[in-house]
């Protein structure tokens, strides 16, 4: 029988499926204007279960006005589900020496079923020649703190 209570409850359960599944969609120029400076980087996975929800699509880093590092990520969410990942920059010098920095502290971003988002930084010391992009998908226990 088909009765009222039924197509409510099979409406409510598709809203609730649907839901659960959002994606995000996008639009940009088909030729873009700005050039990246691309890096080539190093990744190493030690979060298995991260490293099949989120991944790093692209680096990029350019010098600011006052000559300080700028560092751009574009990170891709894999997965269909809405996912929060924390992450930081590190900043280092020209001895590979870490910079304890203000944006040095863990970050969140919320990334939708299957979208890209950019997440940048720039270093606030001018003898920052490096980085190192840390991320997480479990709120770190230090996510107040610098190291």
């Amino acid at each position: 029988m088909n009765t009222p209570l039924r197509r409510i409850t099979a409406i409510l359960c598709v809203t609730a499926t649907l839901t659960g599944c959002q994606t995000v969609n996008t639009a940009q120029r088909s030729d873009p204007v700005g050039e990246r400076n691309l890096v080539d980087d190093q990744r190493i996975v030690t979060d298995l279960s991260l490293a099949q929800v989120a991944q790093v699509v692209s680096i990029n880093e350019a010098r600011v006005a006052n000559g300080r590092l700028k560092v751009q990520a574009q990170l891709r969410n894999k997965d269909r589900r809405q996912h929060t990942i924390h992450y930081r920059f590190e900043w280092l010098d020209r001895e590979g020496i870490v910079q304890n920095s203000i944006t040095s502290s863990w970050k969140s971003v919320s990334l939708e079923g299957r979208q890209t988002r950019s997440i940048a930084a720039t270093a606030t010391h001018p003898d920052v020649v490096d980085f190192r992009l840390e991320l997480i998908e479990r709120e770190p226990l230090n996510a107040f703190k610098n190291r």
